[in-house]
């Protein structure tokens, strides 16, 4: 592997001069076995423990000549030990000493994933503690799904690199085992129980049944879980590189003083240790398939495994090696950017709340089919219009045939999806320190205007707020149903009188008074007033006698029908046009001939009558001609007044 992506102590696992040392040692450990039975004298065991090395470059100048590796080094360790030499590499053919050795060297990288990917483990389980309840969206095929947190994000990724932490132990044990059984593994000059005693002095088992080598399918295996961890890490940052997207912005990898991110664009921000994780993942995943084809040799061996796994073997185990350091370091020092995160939950103003809709009115007593279309039709108006769905829903007349306003707009809380947030976390083995108590949601959660958390005390008295500055729709803005002030459900029009035609286009604010205001004024609703009894003034009255003006009532609301008996206030009606034409036949309407003047014109010497105005609650009079005939559209014309009762 090149040095950019080679740690220095997983790189010195696959030098030269550590693979001949663990060739040394299973020939020593050999001859130390051939002593312990008798077979050579101890003093030239001694002798060869004493004299016993090499020099690469000697074996690297014997095998030029000889082509073999093993021979090479043979020879050269022989060169010193003189007439002992006689006794190494005794009853061993080459793939005894290099598989075993392999194995040993395997079993030490696989020992060093372990600590990196502990580390990261323990690295994701903390910052997942950390935003535990930090609220999110979740997205499914890209798109806004339900909420979610952010620790339940990091958790999943913590419970799957547990699974790793398994996988990994158990190719390791695969892997670790060694052959002293001879040139077609039956035995033939070294004993069974001779071979169990050195490879137990190396740190292996003996694979209980070889042919001249350790079976491939054990080192596919080594390698397929790395490819399959490696595919984890990417899944990791892949996730993460998605979510620093200038658009999302929700977290950004580690970017240090003096860091530049592009030679001609000085503002960039590139999540680069995250994209070098992804592309290195792709290698690891190369590395697999060659593996898996090394399992296929011929008869009892042919080499056609040696040269691949020269490659992918030490490359496999350093880059992993280098991906798991890498994305430690990232998520150590990942920013994460809250705010951006409730901001995207209301990006779609309030649509994320669909299957709680859905679920609400279906256990209202709608059936499921028939709840799905209802709130998927106001779903895809809100998409269309970029509208609030709980606007939608409140002036839906199905819905509100089932469910009240106050019901409705229950369901645009975020506390359901962080009900179960503890029980999961302790299911996944992560728990807190000292976690006695369950965490208080974050106040994220249930944060609103004119709304007091139960961790804050009592609720203050409300009073009249302020809209929020408006935002640019280009900008992202959102429209947070939870910033309404709680009495806002019980009160707006619409929620008592369903809207004809499109809906009303959404403001760009967090807040919603001038938002409702103006779609109040667009529909014409009536402001009423409060007015003590006996207190009314009319035409000709003292307006002191009134006594002072009651203060004005805030704007109307649509109030519950009146009760029985009571009597409705009364509307002011268009006058009737005067320019309809008669009903065809109808005798014509003569003049009176008394001398009045027409249509009420005053006569010489008398002022003009006035037109007579009362409040809104009086009563419409009109004066008719006697015999006249009948508008099609209304009474016949005449003098339209008010008059006060």
């Amino acid at each position: 592997m090149i040095e950019r992506y080679t740690r220095p102590e997983m790189g010195e696992l696959f030098t030269d001069q550590h693979k001949f040392d663990a060739w040394l040692a299973v020939e020593l450990a050999v001859c130390e076995a051939w002593a312990s039975a008798g077979a050579i004298p101890r003093q030239a065991v001694d002798r060869i423990k004493r004299k016993a090395k090499f020099s690469i470059a000697r074996i690297n100048e014997i095998e030029s000549q000889v082509q073999h590796d093993v021979i090479a080094f043979t020879t050269a360790v022989g060169e010193h030990l003189g007439a002992d030499s006689a006794f190494l590499h005794k009853g061993l053919t080459s793939s005894d000493v290099v598989d075993t050795a392999q194995s040993m060297i395997l079993k030490e990288a696989g020992q060093l994933l372990e600590k990196g990917l502990l580390a990261l483990k323990e690295v994701v389980g903390r910052r997942a503690l950390e935003h535990k309840r930090t609220p999110v969206i979740g997205r499914t095929h890209g798109v806004h799904a339900e909420p979610t947190t952010f620790g339940l994000k990091l958790l999943v990724w913590y419970d799957e690199l547990a699974r790793h932490e398994e996988r990994l132990a158990a190719a390791i044990d695969t892997v670790a085992v060694g052959k002293l059984s001879g040139a077609v593994g039956n035995f033939a000059h070294i004993p069974p129980a001779f071979e169990e005693a050195v490879l137990k002095k190396l740190g292996l088992r003996p694979a209980p049944v070889s042919n001249q080598v350790v079976q491939r399918d054990r080192h596919a295996q080594f390698v397929c879980t790395l490819a399959m961890l490696g595919a984890t890490l990417e899944k990791i940052a892949l996730n993460l590189r998605t979510y620093q997207r200038t658009e999302i912005d929700e977290v950004q990898e580690p970017f240090l003083p003096g860091q530049k991110g592009s030679s001609a664009m000085p503002h960039k921000k590139n999540p680069i240790l995250l994209e070098r994780v992804t592309g290195l993942a792709r290698v690891l995943r190369g590395y697999a398939l060659t593996a898996l084809e090394n399992v296929a040799l011929w008869d009892e061996r042919d080499i056609s495994h040696s040269g691949a796994e020269r490659v992918i073997l030490p490359d496999a185990c350093i880059l992993t090696d280098y991906m798991l350091a890498k994305l430690a370091g990232v998520v150590e020092k990942l920013e994460i950017h809250s705010e951006r995160m409730e901001r995207g939950i209301y990006f779609t103003k309030g649509l994320i709340f669909s299957q709680r809709v859905l679920l609400a009115l279906a256990d209202a007593g709608m059936t499921r089919e028939a709840a799905y279309e209802v709130v998927q039709r106001n779903a895809m108006r809100c998409w269309q219009d970029n509208a609030p769905l709980l606007d939608a829903l409140l002036a839906d007349r199905e819905a509100r045939a089932v469910l009240s306003p106050a019901q409705i707009s229950a369901l645009f809380s975020l506390e359901p999806y962080f009900a179960h947030v503890d029980e999961i976390f302790a299911r996944a083995g992560l728990v807190e320190a000292g976690a006695g108590e369950a965490a208080a949601p974050k106040a994220a959660a249930t944060r609103g205007r004119g709304r007091a958390s139960a961790a804050r005390g009592p609720a203050a008295p409300r009073t009249r707020r302020a809209a929020a500055p408006a935002a640019p729709a280009d900008q992202g803005a959102v429209q947070n149903v939870s910033e309404r002030p709680s009495e806002w459900y019980e009160t707006a029009t619409l929620a008592e009188r369903p809207r004809r035609g499109a809906l009303s286009p959404a403001d760009e604010t967090l807040g919603e008074a001038e938002h409702q205001r103006a779609m109040r004024k667009a529909r014409g609703a009536r402001r009423s007033t409060s007015t003590p009894a006996g207190s009314r003034t009319g035409r000709g009255r003292s307006r002191a006698a009134a006594g002072p003006p009651a203060e004005k009532a805030p704007p109307a609301v649509a109030a519950d029908p009146p009760a029985d008996g009571a009597k409705p206030a009364s509307r002011r009606r268009k006058p009737a046009k005067k320019d309809v034409p008669p009903v065809a036949d109808a005798a014509p309407v003569e003049k009176p001939d008394n001398g009045a003047p027409e249509n009420g014109a005053a006569t010489a010497g008398e002022p003009p009558k006035k037109r007579r105005r009362g409040s809104r609650g009086g009563r419409r009079h009109r004066k008719t001609v006697p015999g006249a005939p009948t508008p099609v559209n209304g009474p016949a014309d005449g003098d339209d007044t008010y008059i006060d009762e």
